[in-house]
């Protein structure tokens, strides 16, 4: 009886250690998935809304533009909501970094943008279409680089937190 006692509270301690551990992997993997599954959304909503731009300043249609301007606003929206939702979560110094580099970025392809409008809307087609082969599209390339760049970021920080939390576990089994 005398063994049994020590051996039970060390067995229900290491069963508690390794519970709390677990609870935490899985809410550190969760934050993770949720950073990676957001920074993958902003870049497939930047890659649609540099395609539309794109269509809508090399097309002659005013028809095309009207219904892109709406559409445009509202993806445009949408970034604005994932970027401040990653903005609050618990970020690293790199990670943070790398958002204020992403924010540059997005600032320079929405102000080549309006800037690609107006040339348009004046009635110059052809250095809006300039613009945009020569300036507009290598800033989508570059916002686009800083948002891969974050998701790859993302996929680290999870395979580190994963081997830390393996290295955790082997620890209380210990």
């Amino acid at each position: 009886f005398l063994i049994i006692v020590p051996l039970v509270s060390v067995v229900g301690f290491a069963g508690y250690s390794l519970s709390k551990s677990q609870a935490q992997a899985d809410a550190v993997t969760r934050e993770l998935a949720t950073r990676l599954a957001s920074a993958l959304k902003w870049q497939g909503l930047t890659e649609t809304n540099a395609a539309r731009t794109q269509a809508m300043i090399v097309s002659s249609d005013p028809a095309l533009e009207a219904e892109f301007k709406e559409h445009i606003a509202a993806t445009s929206a949408q970034i604005s909501e994932v970027q401040k939702s990653l903005e609050s979560m618990a970020l690293s110094d790199a990670d943070k970094a790398q958002m204020n580099k992403i924010a540059a970025a997005r600032k320079a392809m929405i102000d080549l943008r309006g800037e690609a409008r107006k040339l348009k809307g004046d009635g110059q087609q052809d250095q809006a279409v300039t613009l945009i082969n020569q300036k507009y599209n290598p800033s989508v390339v570059a916002y686009l680089t800083a948002l891969r760049e974050f998701a790859a970021q993302q996929q680290q920080n999870a395979a580190d937190a994963q081997a830390a939390m393996a290295a955790e576990r082997m620890l209380t089994v210990k």
